[in-house]
């Protein structure tokens, strides 16, 4: 078999293939329709079984790319690059959380189209959006709501100090919840890091966010009853330890 890549590089292709076929609504059967053959065929062109050039680049000729704009979304999934924002992408994320939770699940392989359903947004308000982030530069709006992204896929959201306080207002209406509520899952550690280690548990924080997105995506598979949304934060902070100096067990009872 032939192919414009190595076969190390074929499943990064595919895996940016299917993102544009989420992001523009097209499932298995529209694939299997568009080009006259199977479902099952289109299953295994997708998992790389039989997948020669010619058929790689009908399924991109299908999602309205090239094999070089393929491939260049290839290398974006294969080490996402940071966006540089513009002062208007900062400012409408800033101000507008729910329009940054949307851009987040286009950037995650959600489609329109599975947005519009899970929130139950009604036509003229996805359209809206949709044309929105559209003229911010974030996506291409295609006919029929389909999109295409356009520009790096990763926001760094936690190192934008303006978007780090607009985040810093939701992420404590989301983090409510008393951490003894057996639904909240937490681990703590009290440790004393230097500057390195501190750099290096960041690290560790971004692989940790790369592994809770795959789960995610593996669990798009299943029945949408069988799956809620869950707020997963990585935190570390300077914590005040002077209440050691002066343990409460030792201090002088107060008379009743």
């Amino acid at each position: 078999m032939t192919t414009p890549q190595s076969n190390s590089e074929i499943p990064l292709l595919l895996s940016a293939l299917k993102d544009v076929f989420r992001n523009q609504g097209l499932r298995y059967a529209d694939i299997a329709a568009a080009l006259d053959i199977s479902q099952m065929t289109v299953k295994r062109y997708l998992s790389g079984k039989g997948l020669g050039l010619g058929v790689l680049e009908q399924l991109c000729r299908l999602a309205g790319i090239s094999l070089t704009e393929l491939s260049e979304l290839a290398v974006q999934h294969a080490a996402p690059r940071e966006a540089n924002l513009s002062e208007a992408q900062e400012s409408a994320l800033a101000e507008h959380f729910s329009l940054a939770v949307l851009l987040h699940l286009l950037q995650s392989g959600w489609a329109p189209q599975e947005i519009q359903a899970e929130f139950g947004l009604p036509e003229p308000v996805l359209v809206a959006t949709l044309g929105y982030l559209d003229r911010l530069g974030f996506i291409d709006l295609l006919p029929d709501n389909r999109v295409r992204l356009r520009g790096a896929r990763h926001i760094p959201w936690s190192r934008n100090p303006r978007l780090k306080r607009s985040f810093n207002l939701h992420l404590k209406k989301h983090f409510t919840k008393d951490f003894a509520d057996p639904e909240v899952l937490w681990r703590y550690r009290l440790v004393k890091l230097s500057a390195k280690s501190r750099s290096r548990l960041e690290g560790l924080f971004e692989e940790w966010s790369r592994t809770v997105h795959a789960l995610a995506q593996e669990d798009r598979r299943l029945p949408a009853d069988q799956c809620q949304w869950h707020g997963v934060l990585f935190a570390d902070q300077p914590v005040d330890l002077s209440e050691v100096r002066e343990p409460s067990f030792l201090a002088p009872q107060r008379s009743k």
